[in-house]
C-alpha cells in the first residue's frame, strides 16, 4: 500500500514530515503531516491523531475490548454487535453529517485533533490526552512578513510530504488551493493531474473543468478529467458503494455519482492522492452565531425553519461540547475560524477523504500543522476569504484566472433530479421496523417529495447565479443581510434518511459477521434502543 509505514503491529497512513520507523514507537512525539498514527508496544498501544484530525480515528473501551481503527465498521465487526446512536442520527437528518463527537454507534468515540488516546492492557485502562484548541493567535507583523511566512510554510509542506520516488495524482480544480500545490509540484515527474465533474463541465470556459485543464498545461503536467455523470440504473450501485467506503459520515455525494469508478480507476494505479484542502476555506464574513457556524456545516434542526422531524429525531444546539462553543472573548471570525479547524475539516472534510481511503491514500499538505500555525497567527482581514492567500496565488499562474462554476452537481440538485426522486421513493418504503428510522416518518417523506420543488429549486439557481458573478465584498453584503436560516428541505431530508438506513444496516451486519465470541448469536440491537 503507497505510503503506509509499518512496523510490526505500529502504522501510520497518510504523510508526516518525517522518516524512518522511529516514528512508530509508542512513546515518540507524534510528527506533522496528515495521517492516522496506530503505535503498539507490548502491552500498550497509542492512537494519535494529526494537528486538525484530518484522518479519523475511532476508539471504544468496554470491560472485553479496547479498538481503535480508521473505520467504525471495522469497530462494529469487532465489537460482534451494533449500539444505534440517536444523536448522530438527529445531526444527520439535520446537516447531513453526524454532528460534533458522535459516531453511527454511541459506544465508539472519536479522537479529537492533536489528541492521542493510550491503552495499557495489564491495567486495562484508557487515558486520553488532548491537545489545546486550536484558537487564533494573532501576530501583528508587516503584511510582507505574513505572506513570507505562509508561502514558507506552504513550500515547505509540499516538499516534506511529496516524494520523488512514488507515484501521485493531484486533484486539481480551478481555484486557489490545488493551484497552489500544483505550483510548487511542477517538473516532479511522478505527478499527474485530475479533475472530476460533469462531462459537459468541460465546455464551460470559466468552470473548474476548463481551468484546471489551462492551468496543468501551463505547468507542463498531464491532466485528465473524469466525468462522474450517472445512469438511472446504476443509483443502488452509487448509493451502496457510498456507504461501503464511506461509512455514511456525510451526504456529500456529488462527486460519486459515477459509483466511484473514477477512485476504482485510480487504485489500480497505486497511486497517491494529493488533496488542496486548507485551513482557511472560503469563508465568508459572518454576522451572526449561525452563520459562523453554518460556514462549517455545524447546523442543528434548531436551526432551520419549517422543521418537520419528530421529536425523537431533532438535534439541538444544547449539544454542542464546549470545546465548540465561541469563547468569552472569541470574536465571531475568530470562533468561525477555529470552528473550520476543529469541526469541518474533522467532520466534514475526513469524512470525504474516508470515502476514498477505500480506494487510494491522501495527503493534504496544506493542512500540515507547520501551515495551520501560521495561518492561525494571520490577522482576520488576510483569513476572510483568504485575501492574503489569494494574493500569493494570483502571482503563480497570473495567465490563468480562477474558476467561477464548479464541475459537479450541488447536491441540492442532486436531490431534486427525477431518477434520484425514484429511487429515494423506492428505498424509504423498504424501511422496515429494524431501522432507527419511524416507518410513519419514512411513508411522510415519500409522499412529500414534491414539496416546495418550484420555490427551491428557484432559490438554488438564484444562489449559483449570484455565486458566479458578484464580487467576494457584494456577496459578503447580501450574506450579512441575508441572516434568515433556510427552510428544511424535505427531498434532501429523505435523501439523508436513506442514507443513514443504508449505513446503520451496513454496520449490523458487519457486526453480525464479526469477531465476538459472542456475534454468531448476536444481533443488532433494535431500533427501540434508540
Amino acid at each position: 500500500m503507497p505510503n503506509l509505514v509499518a512496523d510490526g503491529l505500529s502504522f501510520l497512513l497518510g504523510a508526516s514530515s518525517e522518516s524512518g520507523n522511529h516514528q512508530l514507537h509508542p512513546d515518540s512525539a507524534v510528527p506533522s503531516g496528515t495521517f492516522a498514527l496506530l503505535r503498539a508496544g507490548g502491552l500498550r498501544v497509542a492512537a494519535s491523531t494529526d494537528y486538525t484530525a484530518s484522518r479519523t480515528i475511532w476508539y471504544c473501551h468496554t470491560d472485553e475490548v479496547f479498538v481503535a481503527a480508521t473505520s467504525q465498521r471495522m469497530i462494529s465487526f469487532v465489537l460482534g454487535s451494533f449500539s444505534p446512536n440517536q444523536r448522530a442520527l438527529a445531526w444527520f437528518l439535520a446537516g447531513g453529517a453526524l454532528g460534533p463527537e458522535n459516531a453511527w454507534d454511541q459506544r465508539v468515540h472519536v479522537l479529537p485533533g492533536n489528541s492521542t488516546v493510550r491503552f495499557d492492557a495489564e491495567r486495562w485502562q484508557s487515558t486520553l490526552d488532548i491537545g489545546d484548541p486550536l484558537t487564533v493567535r494573532e501576530i501583528k507583523r508587516p503584511i510582507q512578513e505574513h505572506k513570507h511566512q505562509l508561502q514558507t510554510a506552504v513550500e515547505e509542506a509540499v516538499s516534506s510530504m511529496i516524494s520523488q520516488d512514488a507515484s501521485w495524482v493531484l486533484a486539481l480544480s480551478g481555484g486557489m488551493d490545488s493551484r497552489s500545490l500544483l505550483y510548487h509540484l511542477q517538473g516532479n515527474p511522478n505527478v499527474e493531474a485530475v479533475t472530476w465533474g460533469l462531462a459537459e463541465s468541460r465546455d464551460i470556459a470559466d468552470g473548474d473543468a476548463a481551468v484546471a485543464a489551462r492551468l496543468a498545461a501551463t505547468a507542463g503536467m498531464r491532466h485528465t478529467h473524469w466525468a462522474t455523470d450517472n445512469r438511472q440504473d446504476e443509483l443502488d450501485q452509487v448509493f451502496s458503494r457510498f456507504i461501503a467506503a464511506g461509512e455514511g459520515r456525510v451526504d456529500h455525494l456529488s462527486g460519486y455519482m459515477d459509483g466511484l469508478s473514477l477512485w476504482s480507476g485510480l487504485s489500480s494505479q497505486h497511486s497517491v492522492m494529493i488533496r488542496g484542502y486548507d485551513a482557511f476555506g472560503t469563508k465568508p464574513m459572518v454576522g451572526t452565531d449561525y452563520q459562523a457556524r453554518e460556514s462549517s456545516i455545524l447546523i442543528s434542526s434548531a436551526d432551520l425553519r419549517g422543521s418537520f422531524l419528530p421529536a425523537a429525531l431533532r438535534s439541538s444546539n444544547a449539544d454542542i461540547p464546549e470545546r465548540l462553543r465561541q469563547g468569552e472573548k472569541e470574536s465571531l471570525s475568530d470562533w468561525r475560524d477555529r470552528l473550520w479547524l476543529e469541526y469541518r475539516t474533522p467532520y466534514i472534510t475526513a469524512a470525504l477523504d474516508d470515502v476514498k481511503f477505500a480506494y487510494t491514500e491522501v495527503v493534504n499538505p496544506l493542512l500540515s500543522r507547520p501551515v495551520v500555525e501560521v495561518v492561525q497567527t494571520l490577522p482576520v482581514r488576510m483569513r476572510t476569504r483568504k485575501r492574503l492567500f489569494r494574493q500569493i496565488v494570483e502571482e503563480m499562474f497570473p495567465g490563468v484566472p480562477f474558476a467561477r462554476r464548479d464541475s459537479v452537481r450541488h447536491i441540492a440538485a442532486i436531490s431534486r433530479q427525477q431518477d434520484v426522486k425514484n429511487y429515494v421513493r423506492d428505498r424509504l418504503a423498504q424501511i422496515g421496523q429494524e431501522s432507527p428510522i419511524p416507518q410513519p416518518f419514512a411513508e411522510w417523506l415519500a409522499q412529500n417529495l414534491e414539496q416546495r420543488q418550484q420555490s427551491t429549486a428557484l432559490r438554488h439557481r438564484a444562489f449559483t447565479f449570484l455565486s458566479s458573478t458578484l464580487p467576494p465584498t457584494a456577496k459578503d453584503v447580501l450574506r450579512l443581510l441575508a441572516q434568515r436560516p433556510p427552510t428544511m428541505d424535505v427531498r434532501r431530508v429523505a435523501l439523508r434518511v436513506v442514507l443513514a438506513d443504508l449505513a446503520t444496516k451496513q454496520l449490523a451486519e458487519d457486526a453480525a459477521s464479526g469477531l465476538s465470541n459472542a456475534a454468531a448469536g448476536r444481533n443488532a440491537a433494535p431500533a427501540e434502543a434508540l
